[in-house]
C-alpha cells in the first residue's frame, strides 16, 4: 500500500477516528486504526465494539491496500510532522514507512484483515435531518445527558419521531433539554436512545455543509452516514422517562430576560461559589419587572439585578450556578421566557416564539 495526502487533513481525519479507538482492551488491533487505501482515497477506521466510526479523504494511491497501525502512535507523528505532504508505504511484512519534510519513521502494523468488520446495520427505521440544523440539535440537548453508569438509560440521549418531527431529550435529574425540528424520512415512527459518547463525537464531525445525514436505526444500532465517513454506535437498552408528564403546565410566574446578561450573572455568582455548589446555591427574586440574582458562601456575597418582563406571582427560588449556567448558554435566542410554579418546582426556560427548544431546571432548596 502506498499512498500521499495532505499533513493536515489526515491529521484531522485520525483525531476524528481516534474517538472510538479502544484504550483498555488487552487486543491490539483494536488500539489500532485500520487504514484503506483504494481509488483516490483512504479511508481510516476505528472500532472499540460499541462505536465505530469511519473517515473518508481525498489522497494520491499508488498502490492499494489496507493495514492497521497503533492509534496513538500513529496520531502523535502525524500531527509532529514538519511538512505539508506525508508518504505512506507499507510492504509484504506489515512494515511502515512514513515521512515527511525531512522527517522519517518506520514502524511495524497488523494486518488489515485482522480488524473487526464494521457491519452496516439492518435499518428498521430511517430518515434524514440536514446536518446543521442535527449538529445545533445535539449541541443544544447532549449536555443535559448524565454520566452515573447506574442509570445507564440518562447517559444517552432519546430520539423520538413522530409523524414529521424529531425530537432529542436528555436528562440526568437535574435538567432536561428538549430540542424539536420538521425531518424528512418515512411515515414510521422512531424511537431509541443514543449513547451521549457517540452524539459528542459526531457533534465533532459534522462539517455542516448544508447536506443531509441519514439515520438508520437497527434492533440494537443506529448508523449516521455523511459523504466523507459514517458513526455506527450502539443503542442503548431501556426506557426512557415519560418526559412529558414532568413539564409543568400550571406555571404561576413568567419573566422575560435578556439570556446573554442572566447567564453572565449567574456565571459572576458561581466565581464565589466553592467545590460544594449545591450547598450554595444562587437565590433568583422574581420581583415586578425585575429578577434579583444573589449568592452567599464562605467565600463572600454576590448581588446583582436584571430588568425583566415579569408577570404573575413574586418568587425566591434556587439553583445550582453550574445547572442554571449550562441551560442558559444553550439556549440560542437572545431573549427567552421563564416559567415558575414554586419555588420547589422545576423553572421551564422557552424561547419566544417557535417552540423549537425546552429546557427544565430543578430548584435548590434555600436555607434561612
Amino acid at each position: 500500500m502506498n499512498f500521499s495526502c495532505e499533513k493536515n487533513t489526515l491529521a484531522e481525519a485520525v483525531g476524528i477516528v481516534q474517538k472510538a479507538v479502544s484504550t483498555k482492551s488487552n487486543v491490539p488491533v483494536l488500539e489500532g486504526i485500520l487504514i484503506e487505501a483504494a481509488g483516490e482515497s483512504i479511508k481510516l477506521s476505528s472500532n472499540d465494539l460499541e462505536l465505530a466510526i469511519e473517515n473518508e479523504i481525498e489522497a494520491n494511491v499508488s498502490v492499494e491496500g489496507s493495514i492497521v497501525i497503533n492509534s496513538k502512535m500513529f496520531g502523535d507523528i502525524i500531527r509532529k510532522l514538519d511538512g505539508d505532504i506525508v508518504y505512506v508505504i507499507t510492504d509484504n511484512e506489515y512494515n511502515i514507512q512514513i515521512k515527511c519534510g525531512k522527517s522519517e519513521f518506520e514502524l511495524t502494523g497488523i494486518p488489515g484483515s485482522e480488524f473487526p468488520e464494521i457491519k452496516a446495520i439492518e435499518k428498521d427505521s430511517e430518515l434524514r435531518v440536514n446536518d446543521r440544523i442535527l449538529k445545533n440539535m445535539i449541541k443544544q440537548t447532549v449536555f443535559a445527558a448524565g454520566t452515573d453508569e447506574n442509570r445507564i438509560v440518562f447517559t444517552g440521549s432519546l430520539f423520538e419521531k413522530k409523524g414529521d418531527t424529531l425530537y432529542i431529550v436528555s436528562v440526568d435529574g437535574f435538567k432536561l433539554a428538549l430540542r424539536k425540528e420538521k425531518v424528512d424520512g418515512n411515515n414510521e415512527d422512531l424511537i431509541c436512545i443514543i449513547p451521549a459518547k457517540a452524539l459528542n463525537e459526531i457533534m465533532k464531525i459534522i462539517r455542516e455543509e448544508g447536506k443531509d445525514i441519514n439515520i438508520s436505526v437497527g434492533e440494537n444500532k443506529v448508523m449516521f452516514e455523511m459523504e466523507y465517513g459514517r458513526v455506527i454506535s450502539r443503542l442503548i437498552d431501556g426506557e426512557f422517562i415519560n418526559y412529558n408528564q414532568i413539564i409543568p403546565e400550571d406555571n404561576t410566574t413568567t419573566a422575560k430576560i435578556d439570556t446573554h446578561r442572566l447567564c453572565d450573572s449567574v456565571e459572576r455568582a458561581a466565581l464565589i461559589v466553592e467545590n460544594e455548589s449545591t450547598k450554595f446555591p444562587v437565590k433568583l427574586n422574581v420581583n415586578v419587572d425585575k429578577i434579583d440574582i444573589s449568592c452567599i458562601s464562605k467565600s463572600g456575597k454576590f448581588y446583582d439585578s436584571i430588568d425583566a418582563m415579569t408577570s404573575g406571582d413574586e418568587l425566591e427560588i434556587g439553583f445550582n450556578c453550574k445547572h442554571l449556567s449550562d441551560v442558559l448558554r444553550n439556549c440560542e435566542d437572545d431573549t427567552v421566557i421563564l416559567e415558575f410554579s414554586t419555588s420547589q418546582r422545576a423553572c421551564v426556560i422557552r424561547p419566544m416564539e417557535g417552540g423549537r427548544f425546552l429546557f427544565l431546571v430543578m430548584p435548590v432548596r434555600l436555607k434561612n
